[in-house]
């Protein structure tokens, strides 16, 4: 049971670590799939979370320049 459960903490650890790191803002970031079937679904969900996350960051910058770019056009003008 010890070594069992020595085996499921060490990819539990490398979940939390990843989460962590997903709400540092490191979206490029990506969980190593572990042997374990349960924590391997947890995985891919973390995973998949990882890039919608990174896709929001990329439409948040695009929207912010595209507004940025649409005020300069008629603050110029002014």
């Amino acid at each position: 049971a010890l070594v069992m459960s020595s085996r499921s903490l060490r990819g539990l650890d490398r979940l939390r670590a990843s989460a962590r790191g997903l709400a540092a803002g490191n979206y490029d970031e990506r969980v190593v799939r572990p042997a374990e079937p349960e924590l391997a679904d947890f995985a891919d969900d973390i995973n998949h979370l990882a890039a919608t996350l990174a896709q929001t960051e990329q439409r948040r910058a695009a929207i912010i320049g595209d507004v940025a770019h649409e005020m300069r056009t008629p603050l110029t003008t002014l």
